[in-house]
């Protein structure tokens, strides 16, 4: 979005508490009908940690900005396709790094210090050479004769020359662990402020975890009491109208999944040989 109006909202903090009860679970008694226990804010705040890890495994994406690394193959056939490379989890915002390393830590003098050193750097590709087209569905490309499409003279161009090496490269064949990748990835913006999507998704699954812990508490729907003829029935919808809400909350959290996956390109998986 290059430009758009102010009345729409589509980002926002990311989920609490209070707006988990105010979207999701008004009206409904948060209190245990046996032990008369009532779920507090601390309680909802882990019920919303749990529906969000559970989103992030189900759609392979990360919620909040992360920096991961990758070393993946280098293979001739994606080579050849302006050198294509696939990052398991999206979106991307920015690459970091895209090189070439050793399995060596020798020249690392952080080595010892920190969790994960950087190996020894045999050649890097600049990041001006990074296509970010398709980022957001996980797929890089590099194209090192971006300048020569366009007429901006040869002076320019030159520092496209750097892409010999490049031939030199492509002579191999399938090599493991070959490109190294620093990537960042998530939906939230450098505020953490998160697309409204992703709280509706978080939302419904946190309340099916609500649910799944309130619904077998109730374990009697209907009562009835005679006395001398006289007789009295009591029936309490409650437990159905608990399941009918915990089945639109999972209806709709899978529906909102499909849909992450299908913007991402991780609904149906690809490969070649």
């Amino acid at each position: 979005v290059l430009e758009g109006n102010s009345g729409l909202i589509r980002v926002e903090p990311f989920l609490t508490p209070d707006v988990l009860k105010e979207r999701f679970l008004w009206g409904i008694p948060l209190v245990s009908p046996v032990t008369k226990d009532t779920i507090t804010n601390k309680m909802l705040k882990d019920y919303i940690h749990r529906a969000a890890n559970e989103f992030e495994l189900k759609c392979q994406v990360d919620i909040f900005q992360v920096v991961r690394r990758y070393r993946l193959p280098f293979d001739p056939n994606l080579y050849f396709q302006f050198m294509t490379l696939e990052i398991p989890h999206k979106p991307i915002q920015t690459v970091l790094d895209l090189s070439i390393r050793a399995a060596s830590y020798n020249a690392n003098p952080n080595a010892g210090t920190e969790q994960y050193p950087e190996t020894n750097l045999i050649y890097k590709i600049p990041n001006e050479w990074i296509d970010m087209a398709n980022a957001s569905r996980g797929s890089l490309n590099v194209n090192p004769l971006n300048p020569a499409f366009s007429a901006i003279g040869s002076g320019a161009a030159a520092p496209a020359s750097g892409a010999t090496i490049m031939q030199f490269i492509g002579q191999s064949g399938w090599v493991p662990s070959y490109w190294n990748t620093e990537v960042v990835c998530g939906f939230a913006n450098d505020e953490g402020q998160v697309p409204c999507v992703i709280n509706e998704a978080i939302g419904n699954y946190a309340t099916v975890l609500i649910l799944d812990n309130i619904i077998p508490q109730y374990r009697y729907a209907t009562q009835s009491l005679g006395i001398d003829g006289l007789s009295q029935a009591i029936e309490d919808n409650m437990f159905s109208l608990l399941q009918d809400k915990r089945q639109q909350a999972e209806t709709s959290f899978r529906d909102q999944v499909n849909r992450i996956k299908q913007i991402t390109s991780s609904k149906i998986f690809g490969s070649h040989v």
